[in-house]
């Protein structure tokens, strides 16, 4: 084996407690380098004893680089009749550290490279000559008796259709090594794996298909295969490496035409992240630009806070901009699904996951953007399916945070105002984009991002019971109350600018011009 392999790595983990038993390493190699790096972090960590415990690798499918790896070692692993300990073990590549940080930068785009996931190649370079953005990953082990235990459990009473265990074993490695990964990367990268199998693979949610097949008629097969496409219509899919890249590219988009700072309350944003942390969040804010999602969304990651999972309209899913977004949270939901029940159902479960597994979520309460600068009438849709959960029982709470995001400027000015005049909204497509980027070449003033008070399913609605059956009437009635709470909370977070003064007293004068000092007299008494 060469020494670069042989070598040992800056922080490097220790060789579990196996209590006496067996132990069998899970690796999740996306090479052969990997691969051969694991194996010697294995032989320079065993103990020396002679008596010390037998172990063994196994490969399981690798999360990177995705491609079919034999389950038959593992599954006679599991069928050995002892107990033994599953470890899982992975090699995590960092990109190059700048300004105290490792992220994605554009010019890593340029060179068509992703520093979280090297090639073949360059993976034996990096550990020629950069051996510091390579770490060896530990996830937390378990006997092999109580994977088994859980893998029963999750089965319920559909045995039929729940994967095995061998395959029930590798997905738990990977989410264990998610966890420890991003221990080192930090809370940013928290984004869901494995979601597209692990929804179809749950009993409820294949249960519920069976169900839907039989009263539409059709082959449960083939609804089957239209609830898989449909959720990968829907879904995000996170990639460090382009949230990192979208994050840069936010900035320097906004910084065109509004300052370099974001102005908000770094305090505020923390205390939503303890709440985060306890139970899963909703952020709702208002909308007023295009720029909305783009700047929250870079308010987050300065902070270290891991994006939102944002639901997005159909109409943004244009290239480049939607498979971009699409990889750093942004989830796309067809415009009328009303006559789809099958669309509905996967939309419905993929709510339920992303509140069961305490991932945020964010929307505009008000649907569309304001064209006036008020709030719009909220929409219920959303909300009602995040409603529908917390019902069901998905999660103890939800916690719903208002957000108000205020420009001195609105750079979509010309646009209403051109809509207003009866031109036809522009189509969302790669020249409107490029025409958004233009306009923000001039200098716009600053963005102001306020939260409101939190609010508390739990304290509005009650304890969740599933087991009863709820009033529809009463449920309605709720949730238009919660839409108007939180468009409250949000009209009293949001600033009052200096440019929201001024238009404040020209619209008083009616149809007269102001100058200056009449202006300054008008708001005297606001001041």
């Amino acid at each position: 084996m060469p020494p670069a392999l042989r070598r040992a790595f800056e922080g490097e983990p220790d060789w579990p407690l196996t209590n006496g038993r067996r132990i069998a390493f899970l690796l999740d190699a996306s090479s052969r380098t990997e691969a051969r790096l694991l194996e010697a972090w294995i032989a320079r960590h065993r103990p020396a004893d002679p008596g010390a415990n037998d172990c063994e690798a196994i490969r399981i499918p690798p999360t990177r680089r995705r491609r079919r790896v034999s389950l038959a070692r593992l599954e006679a692993c599991l069928s050995a009749g002892d107990d033994p300990l599953l470890a899982p073990l992975r090699v995590a590549w960092f990109p190059k550290e700048r300004g105290g940080e490792r992220a994605a930068v554009l010019s890593d785009m340029l060179r068509l490279r992703d520093p979280h996931d090297p090639g073949a190649l360059r993976q034996r370079l990096l550990l020629l000559y950069a051996r510091d953005r390579c770490r060896i990953v530990a996830g937390e082990p378990a006997p092999a008796s109580e994977l088994r235990l859980r893998w029963r459990e999750s089965a319920g009473s559909d045995l039929e259709l729940t994967t095995g265990l061998a395959e029930f074993v590798a997905r738990q490695a990977t989410l264990a090594l998610e966890r420890a990964e991003r221990r080192l990367r930090g809370a940013r990268y928290k984004v869901p794996r494995l979601l597209h199998d692990d929804i179809l693979n749950r009993p409820a949610f294949r249960g519920g298909l069976a169900k839907l097949a039989r009263e539409l008629g059709r082959p449960p097969e083939r609804v089957t295969r239209e609830a898989s496409r449909d959720l990968r219509e829907i879904a995000a899919t996170h990639s460090p490496y382009v949230i990192d890249l979208v994050a840069h590219g936010i900035r320097l988009l906004y910084t065109r035409g509004y300052g370099e700072s974001l102005h908000y309350d770094r305090a505020q944003l923390e205390e939503t992240k303890a709440l985060a942390q306890q139970h899963p969040v909703v952020f709702l804010p208002s909308h007023k630009s295009n720029l909305d999602h783009l700047v929250f969304q870079y308010a987050l990651h300065e902070n270290g806070h891991p994006p939102n999972h944002t639901a997005g309209g159909i109409n943004m899913n244009f290239f480049p901009v939607g498979p971009l977004v699409r990889r750093s949270g942004v989830f796309f939901i067809r415009r009328s699904f009303k006559d789809d029940p099958v669309y509905k159902f996967v939309l419905q479960h993929y709510v339920d996951y992303l509140v069961e597994k305490r991932f945020t979520l964010e929307w505009y309460v008000e649907g569309g953007r304001s064209r006036t600068g008020k709030l719009l009438p909220p929409r219920f849709g959303m909300l009602a399916y995040v409603v529908d959960a917390y019902r069901r029982g998905k999660a103890e709470d939800v916690i719903l945070v208002p957000v108000s995001i205020a420009y001195d400027q609105i750079q979509d000015v010309g646009e209403y105002a051109a809509e207003q005049g009866g031109a036809p909204k522009q189509r969302e497509s790669f020249s409107w984009f490029v025409r958004l980027i233009r306009r923000l070449g001039r200098r716009y003033g600053g963005i102001h991002i306020r939260f409101g008070e939190p609010l508390s399913l739990a304290k509005a609605l009650g304890r969740a019971a599933p087991a009863t059956e709820p009033d529809p009437d009463e449920e309605s009635l709720a949730l238009r109350k919660l839409a108007f709470e939180v468009c409250v909370r949000i009209n009293r977070a949001t600033p009052i600018t200096p440019c929201s003064l001024v238009t404040l007293a020209m619209v008083g004068s009616g149809l007269r011009a102001l100058s200056v000092e009449e202006t300054v007299v008008a708001l005297r008494n606001l001041l």
